[in-house]
């Protein structure tokens, strides 16, 4: 039997590494080589620093191409990309965000036979005049390729209202064997945590849509009340790091730990230590954070924003607060801090949870079905 050639295409996104790339990592890793061939494209500026890329793929045995290219369209880029693909011919062409959804529609017009899909993901929640923008082309763009794929059920609701149809839904997927409680590690002397001590933590970008000025002011009310806990974030910052400068204006510095951004196995150490993970998003798809941090049991208060209310059931698996209600963000995460069984509890439901809706190999599961069905179908031609 011939294999499916399956080509992931993408641009390197200006904030690093994000949850669309470990979906197409674990893709990589996890399809039956027996059926599939397997390769990612990533779309890169000259200034972009790609070898975290590189070096993640090449872990793991996945082909890996890059072409460089200037602005958001690039005809020398495309060109390029074009003789490549008319000698690699590959069946299915997937794409992950709004400028490889228009490369894709451009290389789907000059390579007949070529199936152009993508994958719909959480940043169509997020909401800000620029992304306003891109999701507008976006939902154009996406109508004439031959598949949408959504990653929840928020995300099919957006898209219906913007007059896209989506025909599958395939949510985001996890290794829960790789993101376990038993997999961590607690010799890395940045992860020393005090037998005393409690930790509240953050993970993610440290920009200002990730809440992180309401996850200091929330700090900084809970400081005031009790000394015990301490507060922890792991995350590249973007330009000056204003989180730190309000953690100094406001007299905290004693009160936090910035570790920068942290590997994957020190990510799980990380987990394993906290007490409570945070995440006041003001505008959110699925984080990438929040699959993790469930996957490790840990306990979680989120914002009720963007495809977060999927994953997290408030009073089952996490507790939700409304985005900017800084009040309840205290008042949940010391119900965490202060009840240890009831968090214990919340942390086994949510592990419990993504084992059963988020897993990685129920992910791979449903790309691999939708991909053999796709290539018996006819082509759509708008």
């Amino acid at each position: 039997m011939r294999k499916i050639r399956i080509m992931h295409l993408r641009a390197i996104s200006r904030t690093g590494w994000g949850g669309p790339d470990s979906g197409m990592l674990n893709g990589g890793v996890h399809l039956d080589r027996d059926r599939f061939e397997y390769t990612v494209i990533y779309m890169k500026r000259p200034d972009d620093d790609t070898e975290e890329f590189r070096e993640r793929y090449r872990n793991v045995s996945v082909d890996y191409v890059e072409f460089e290219g200037k602005g958001i369209f690039d005809f020398g880029q495309f060109n390029t990309m074009l003789r490549y693909l008319r000698e690699e011919r590959p069946d299915i062409i997937h794409c992950h965000e709004e400028r490889s959804d228009l490369y894709g529609l451009l290389l789907k017009m000059r390579i007949p036979g070529t199936k152009v899909i993508n994958s719909i993901h959480g940043d169509w929640l997020i909401t800000s005049p620029r992304r306003w923008l891109f999701t507008r082309i976006h939902c154009w763009l996406v109508k004439w390729l031959d598949m949408r794929i959504a990653v929840s059920e928020q995300v099919v609701e957006y898209a219906d209202r913007r007059g896209v149809q989506t025909n599958r839904i395939v949510e985001n997927g996890i290794d829960i064997d790789a993101w376990s409680p038993e997999t961590t590690q607690k010799q890395d002397l940045r992860l020393k945590k005090p037998e005393s001590r409690k930790w509240v933590g953050f993970v993610g970008r440290i920009s200002l849509e990730k809440g992180t000025v309401e996850f200091v002011r929330m700090a900084e009310r809970i400081a005031a009340d009790t000394d015990e806990i301490d507060f922890v974030v792991a995350g590249r910052s973007e330009g000056s790091n204003h989180m730190l400068e309000l953690v100094a204006e406001l007299g905290l510095e004693s009160r936090f730990r910035f570790l920068g951004e942290l590997n994957p196995q020190q990510l799980r150490t990380f987990y394993g230590l906290l007490d409570v993970l945070v995440s006041p998003s003001l505008s959110e798809g699925l984080p990438n954070n929040l699959l993790e941090a469930s996957a490790m049991a840990v306990p979680i208060v989120a914002t009720r924003i963007g495809s977060v209310p999927d994953l997290i059931r408030h009073g089952y698996n996490g507790l939700l607060v409304d985005v900017g209600d800084i009040e309840n963000l205290v008042e949940q995460t010391l119900k965490f801090i202060n009840e240890p069984v009831l968090a214990r509890r919340f942390g086994t439901h949510a592990r419990d949870e993504v084992a059963s809706r988020f897993s990685v190999t129920s992910h791979v599961q449903k790309m691999g079905r939708l991909y053999c069905d796709l290539v018996e179908q006819p082509a759509q031609h708008g």
